[in-house]
């Protein structure tokens, strides 16, 4: 088995576990939330639509009973969202302002070196706007203007500084990352010593 599926194969077990607890979270203040199992990521929202938007892109690089237990999880999901419109709603939105803090944080950090490695990982932030932003322009949800505002000056910011380079994650993972749309997942930023 490679690398990215059974990356894929542990997303699928992560969302599962984070379905779990999906009501309870909703139901909550506490935006990153210790899920019961230790080792665990924290359970977001973002979190979850990165992980099904993977399992979605990529399901056939899971075996079959991988395959069906990821559709039903992403069934669950939905239902659940579904039930919880106006929580969801909010509790995406929250996210969307901590996610853009902390991509603004790791931009500042990157002006003066830029590790691939640690880019690699700091753009998940970017990636979960992306799919937090997909989600709340999807009925019955409704998206605050000002956070896919806020998100393109963050990206002119980075496209200022941009180096197109190899896709950052697993190559297998690729093609759930269309270079148009997700371009910021191909190459690396200059560090700003670099522009003088």
């Amino acid at each position: 088995m490679s690398t990215a599926t059974e990356k894929l194969s542990h997303d699928l077990a992560v969302l599962q576990e984070m379905i779990l607890e999906m009501e309870s979270y909703l139901g909550q203040e506490t935006l990153f939330w210790s899920m019961r199992r230790g080792g665990r990521p924290k359970l977001t929202l973002g979190g979850m639509l990165l992980r099904i938007w993977r399992l979605r892109q990529l399901a056939d690089l899971l075996p079959p009973d991988e395959k069906l237990a990821a559709r039903t999880a992403v069934n669950r999901f939905d239902q659940i969202a579904r039930d919880n419109v106006v929580r969801f709603e909010a509790r995406a939105h929250e996210e969307l302002a901590a996610r853009v803090r902390q991509w603004a944080a790791h931009l500042r950090d990157m002006r003066q070196e830029v590790v691939p490695s640690y880019y690699a990982t700091a753009v998940a932030a970017r990636a979960i706007m992306a799919h937090l932003l997909n989600q709340l322009r999807q009925p019955p949800f409704s998206l605050e203007k000002r956070w896919p505002d806020q998100l393109s000056l963050l990206d002119q910011q980075l496209a200022e500084r941009w180096q197109v380079g190899d896709f950052v994650w697993p190559s297998e993972w690729e093609t759930a990352y269309p270079k148009p749309e997700f371009w910021w997942l191909y190459g690396l930023p200059r560090p700003a010593s670099s522009e003088r």
